[in-house]
């Protein structure tokens, strides 16, 4: 019976990982989509990157987020030890928020504001 707490906690760790890096996905896929469709112009009109290095840290974080659920261990031990758990995951989400929080409603502005992108 002692033996099989630790197992069960391993398991729900990481489940919950698995779960995590699926909605970093999403949030990473839905930012690099809605930067992909924007035109060049917007960028320099409100002071940030250009739509190419958008494009860049956002697909290479979407990328290393793509690495990294190969790397999410459910069933053994080092759970914790993975390489996309911790700060890595933050900071990989981080630019995909950034863009989808500060970035994205300015160039909605720029560009007229219709539509529900």
């Amino acid at each position: 019976m002692v033996i099989a707490v630790p197992q069960f906690h391993l398991l729900v760790v990481g489940w919950i990982n698995i779960v995590l890096t699926l909605v970093t996905l999403v949030v990473e896929i839905g930012a690099f989509a809605h930067c992909l469709v924007q035109r060049s112009d917007s960028f320099p009109a409100i002071g940030t990157f250009s739509k190419g290095l958008w494009l860049a840290l956002i697909g290479g974080t979407t990328l290393f987020a793509l690495l990294g659920l190969g790397t999410v261990e459910v069933f053994s031990a080092p759970v914790q030890g993975s390489a996309y758990s911790g700060m890595l995951s933050l900071l990989i989400v981080t630019v995909a928020l950034i863009y989808l929080l500060d970035i994205r409603p300015a160039v909605r502005d720029v560009a007229g504001g219709r539509g529900p992108w």
